[in-house]
């Protein structure tokens, strides 16, 4: 009796995992699309990818890493270089060859990269799916050394700088806007992230020990950069001391207005 039920488990759990195997294969494929077919099929939500000369082995397997890491739709079609801008201009998007990938997010292109940039590919992939920033269009400064941001603390400026963490989603959205700002009002923001700093300067520029008014804080009451504090955060410093401060997550306004009051932005 007993072998029995150990020979119908273990039947069953091959059972299963060929039905795993069987499905996993089938997940994945390639849709491929005529021109005329992109607009009207290519609708799925979330990201989507596709390729744009006749496909081979090289790029199936590129493109079922992609799906395996990220889960993209994969597609592909037959164009040259005038049909990719022809269809690219209603986007404002345009390609400089012919053998690119085309990023879609929710139907709707949102970037062309040559097909051949594994690492540029992969950098827009997660731009878009995880508002992760591609260290080219960094406007954000990280300083290296606590030493260096104490130095600017005690500096006769204004310094501005954000504090996040790893996996903090409204993070990652606030850095979106803080980079904007960097770079459209040439300001030099300084970014901490907790989880990726190195511990032990991290730890010194908490040894400065500001103090974070209640306004900024989730309590209601004071608190300070050696105990926890809302993430992210924008401490704005001058000569060595507190100047103000915004708590989490909030827009692309509000944070200039704050800025405008200290004059670090022009009105």
């Amino acid at each position: 009796m007993k072998k029995n039920i150990f020979l119908i488990i273990t039947f069953a759990i091959v059972l299963i995992l060929l039905l795993i195997l069987l499905v996993s294969k089938k997940a994945f494929s390639v849709i491929e699309l005529s021109r005329s077919e992109l607009s009207d099929k290519i609708t799925t939500s979330g990201a989507s990818l596709l390729y744009t000369k006749k496909l081979n082995k090289n790029i199936k397997e590129k493109m079922k890493k992609y799906y395996k890491e990220y889960r993209i739709t994969a597609y592909a079609s037959e164009m040259n270089l005038e049909d990719i801008n022809n269809y690219l201009s209603e986007y404002e998007l345009k390609s400089e060859t012919d053998t690119v990938f085309i990023l879609y997010m929710n139907g709707e292109p949102v970037e062309v990269v040559d097909a051949s940039d594994n690492n540029k590919i992969i950098e827009l992939i997660e731009k878009h799916l995880y508002n992760i920033i591609p260290e080219s269009e960094r406007a954000y400064k990280v300083l290296t050394t606590a030493n260096q941001y104490i130095k600017k603390v005690n500096s006769k400026d204004y310094t501005v700088a954000v504090f996040g963490m790893k996996d903090c989603t409204y993070c990652d959205l606030y850095l979106l806007i803080v980079n904007k700002i960097a770079k459209e009002r040439n300001l030099d923001i300084y970014y901490f992230n907790r989880d990726e700093y190195d511990e032990d300067e991290y730890e010194k520029i908490m040894e400065l020990d500001f103090e974070i008014p209640a306004k900024c804080t989730t309590t209601g009451y004071s608190t300070s950069l050696s105990k926890s504090f809302p993430k992210p955060m924008t401490i704005i410093t001058k000569d060595g001391k507190f100047v103000d401060c915004i708590k989490g997550y909030v827009t692309e306004d509000a944070v200039l207005e704050m800025f405008k009051q200290y004059k670090l932005v022009k009105e």
